[in-house]
């Protein structure tokens, strides 16, 4: 007995915190390469979106889109409908 505690309780609860200590290590060891990758995964999506928009396909696909939301124009862009079958037997 230790200050009034079984020393096997002591110990199981030294072992917990030892096994505690090593997961949140390795748990933030693991975050800092998952950070690592996901700013080079940032890194690529920017690279690809500067090339995409400097290279003049934004200006014509923007373009189109309005051109086609004109053609339509006599059409509402959501169509609601209220009625309702039940699927219930």
């Amino acid at each position: 007995m230790l200050f009034g505690l079984r020393t096997d309780y002591v110990d199981a609860c030294l072992k917990m915190i030892e096994r505690g200590i090593f997961v949140s290590s390795w748990l933030a060891a693991e975050a800092r390469r998952e950070l690592g990758a996901f700013k080079q995964f940032l890194s690529f999506i920017r690279h690809g979106l500067y090339v995409y928009l400097f290279s003049g396909r934004p200006l014509k696909f923007v373009q189109r889109l309005f051109s086609q939301i004109r053609a339509r124009s006599h059409r509402p862009l959501i169509q609601i409908t209220t009625s309702w079958k039940s699927t219930a037997t």
